[in-house]
């Protein structure tokens, strides 16, 4: 989770040869809605991710096909940010940059679009605009991944945000899985 750990995992996979050959990628997650139009369980395709300045980091491809076997799925610009947006306030503010937001986009752009990768990003929406999330600044490691004991802490100090980002998670996870279910069907 985030960019440094994304930039870093990717840049390990180019080094090692990993991604060699490779001309797409299909990356599939969750994100942030930016939109009062985009609720928890909404499907976006990725069209172009820009930074808080407003700089396009990239465009993204959309394979033939992708919108026919995601008919529900909506185009979005998606916002790169360092660190998860955990106030609606906040979220609200930005809306103006993005319908979406997510902490890996950008890294994935820097690292696979410079290597001549086209990357095709689905994600289900995890969180509203109009609620606020606990803060997990201090509940995630260096290496992106989620540290257990600062994660309870932070969910214990609020408990009603933690319920929101549980509830929304397992649903957007739940849809993820069908929707990854639907790009895949009837592939050999």
């Amino acid at each position: 989770m985030g960019p440094e750990a994304t930039s870093n995992r990717l840049a390990s996979a180019l080094a090692q040869g990993q991604l060699a050959g490779v001309r797409r990628v299909l990356v599939l997650g969750v994100a942030g809605s930016l939109s009062p139009q985009l609720g928890v369980g909404d499907v976006v395709i990725y069209r172009q991710v820009v930074s808080r300045a407003g700089t396009v980091l990239g465009d993204y491809a959309w394979p033939e096909g992708l919108q026919q076997r995601l008919p529900e799925a909506q185009g979005v610009t998606a916002l790169n940010c360092d660190r998860l947006i955990h106030r609606a306030e906040e979220k609200r503010q930005l809306q103006t940059l993005g319908q979406a937001v997510d902490m890996e986009a950008g890294a994935i752009a820097e690292s696979l679009l410079g290597q001549a990768i086209e990357i095709a990003t689905v994600r289900v929406i995890s969180d509203d605009i109009d609620h606020d999330l606990p803060d997990l600044a201090r509940a995630t490691r260096a290496d992106g991944g989620l540290d257990g004991f600062g994660l309870a802490i932070a969910l214990l100090r609020q408990p009603q945000a933690a319920l929101t980002l549980i509830r929304g998670s397992l649903k957007a996870l739940k849809i993820l899985e069908k929707t990854t279910a639907q790009i895949f069907e009837n592939e050999n």
